[in-house]
């Protein structure tokens, strides 16, 4: 474990490419623009932390790191996330929030072994049907972006527990919604969403639903069956 977090680096010295034993190192809240090109040679990290600094683009080398279970990119100046993260298929946490990404790679979704994916505080305006083949997340967070709908296929995320969709744009939910039987925590809050599908009470699992600041004049009779 190598932890540089907080300080105010902007590099670090190649030598720590050499380092090829290391499993986990930590740059959050540094200043750097770029990740160091000699990460690509750190091939048994299983955790990188990048969080926090002023990353404008990923490297195609990303890749190599085949051993990474979870890589932490928030709140960093990111527009585009390269194809070569596709690579990654051992990620199980991907936090890719609080940048300004406005369309997610085809190839974010062969990372099928994804638990958590962070997205929120970007500027996504939809969701592809696709995220369906990312079967094994249990947490999914999009809120403060610009969605103003939600794929038919969120439903066949089985395994969702946490869904977190406040601050958008959304009118209106699928009834697929319903199908997400597992969730326990589903944030709708501060959206434009003016009534819920019937299926909405096929969420028995429910511990905690937030649908404050939206236009909804009704609830239906199912909620809490």
């Amino acid at each position: 474990m190598f932890c540089l977090g907080r300080n105010q680096l902007t590099t670090i010295p190649d030598s720590i490419g050499k380092l090829i034993n290391l499993t986990w190192l930590d740059l959050e809240k540094n200043k750097f623009i770029h990740i160091p090109y000699f990460i690509e040679n750190l091939s048994n990290l299983q955790t990188l932390k990048l969080g926090d600094n002023e990353i404008l683009w990923l490297p195609e080398s990303i890749g190599k790191l085949i051993n990474l279970t979870r890589l932490d990119l928030g709140e960093n100046q990111l527009t585009t996330i390269s194809d070569s993260i596709e690579h990654l298929t051992a990620l199980t946490e991907l936090c890719l929030g609080n940048n300004h990404i406005e369309e997610l790679p085809k190839s974010i979704w062969k990372i099928k072994n994804l638990n958590i994916l962070r997205l929120g505080s970007n500027n996504l305006a939809n969701l592809p049907e696709s995220i369906e083949k990312l079967s094994n997340l249990n947490k999914l967070s999009l809120g403060e972006n610009q969605l103003t709908y939600l794929p038919e296929k969120i439903g066949n995320l089985s395994n969702l527990k946490e869904l977190y969709l406040g601050k958008n744009q959304l009118t209106h939910l699928q009834d697929t919604i319903g199908n997400l039987s597992g969730l326990k925590d589903l944030i709708l809050g501060e959206n434009q969403l003016t009534h819920l599908p019937d299926t909405i009470g096929n969420l028995f699992n429910l511990e905690y639903l937030s649908l404050q600041e939206n236009k909804i004049s009704f609830l239906p009779e199912t909620i809490g069956n």
